[in-house]
C-alpha cells in the first residue's frame, strides 16, 4: 500500500510538472479558444431581440366584491398556466397576426414566445424574441391588446390586465458575447490540458534516476551527468576564480 501511494505521488508531481512546463501552450490555447468564440459570436450568430409584456391575473368570482382575499390570489396564481395556454392558442395568435399583418403562422409565432409567472405571483410575462426588434415589440404589444378580451370570454369570472407594455429593445438578448468567449476559452484550455496530461501519463521515456527506480528494484550503478549543467553549477565558481586571478595578475 505504501509503495502504491508513493508511485501515485510521483505521478502527480510529474503531471503537475508537465503542466507547468507547458504553461505557454495552455495560455495560448485559452487565448485562441476565446478569440475563436468571440469571432463566431460576433459574425456568425444572428442576434435576437426580446420584447416583454406583463399582465396581471384578476380573479374575482363574486360580483360587487371590491377587496381581494388570499384565496383569490391563490386562485389567480393557479390560473397563470391556463392563461398562458390560452394566449398560445391559434385563436389568439391568428388575431395577433391579422392585427399586425405579420407573415408568421400561429405555429412559427408560438415558437417565438416564452412565458411564465413572475416570482410566483399572479403577474405573468409574455416575451417575443425575434431578429427584428421592431417586429418583436409590435407582436408583443399586439398580444397585450388581444389577449385580455379572449381571456375574459373563455375563463368565467376572471380577466387579465396589462401591467407593462413592450418597449423597443436596444440591446440583443442573445447571444451573450462575454459568456460565449469565456466558455470557448475554457473548453480549449481543458482540451489542451487533457492533451498535455495524456502525453505525460503515457510518456515511456526514462529521463531521470527516479523514473528508472520506478521501473525496477535493481540498484542504480551509475548516472551519466549533464556536463553542461554541471559546468555551470559546480565548476563555474572555479573557472570564475581562475579568470579573476589572471585579471589581477595582469593588473599588477
Amino acid at each position: 500500500m505504501a509503495e502504491m501511494t508513493e508511485t501515485t505521488e510521483i505521478d502527480l508531481r510529474k503531471l503537475a510538472s508537465a503542466l507547468l512546463r507547458r504553461w505557454w501552450l495552455l495560455l495560448g490555447a485559452a487565448l485562441i479558444g476565446g478569440a475563436a468564440a468571440l469571432l463566431i459570436t460576433r459574425f456568425f450568430i444572428t442576434p435576437m431581440y426580446a420584447a416583454t409584456i406583463k399582465l396581471y391575473v384578476n380573479n374575482s368570482i363574486e360580483p360587487g366584491v371590491s377587496s381581494i382575499s388570499s384565496s383569490d390570489i391563490t386562485a389567480s396564481k393557479s390560473l397563470v398556466d391556463t392563461y398562458i395556454t390560452i394566449i398560445r392558442s391559434d385563436t389568439v395568435l391568428d388575431e395577433v397576426l391579422t392585427l399586425t399583418g405579420s407573415g408568421h403562422t400561429p405555429a412559427s409565432l408560438n415558437k417565438l414566445l416564452t412565458a411564465g409567472a413572475l416570482n410566483a405571483t399572479e403577474v405573468f410575462y409574455i416575451t417575443v424574441t425575434a431578429v427584428d426588434p421592431a417586429e418583436a415589440t409590435l407582436l408583443a404589444n399586439a398580444i397585450a391588446d388581444v389577449a385580455p378580451k379572449h381571456l375574459s370570454e373563455i375563463v368565467d369570472g376572471s380577466a387579465a390586465k396589462v401591467v407593462d407594455r413592450a418597449k423597443l429593445p436596444t440591446e440583443p438578448a442573445s447571444p451573450n458575447v462575454m459568456i460565449n468567449t469565456a466558455v470557448g476559452a475554457l473548453l480549449v484550455l481543458l482540451l489542451a490540458a487533457a492533451a498535455v496530461t495524456f502525453s505525460a501519463v503515457f510518456d515511456v521515456h526514462v529521463l531521470s534516476e527516479t523514473d528508472l527506480r520506478g521501473l525496477s528494484d535493481l540498484p542504480v550503478l551509475g548516472v551519466i551527468s549533464d556536463f553542461q549543467a554541471a559546468a555551470k553549477s559546480r565548476y563555474g565558481y572555479y573557472y570564475r576564480a581562475a579568470d579573476k586571478a589572471k585579471e589581477e595578475a595582469a593588473a599588477k
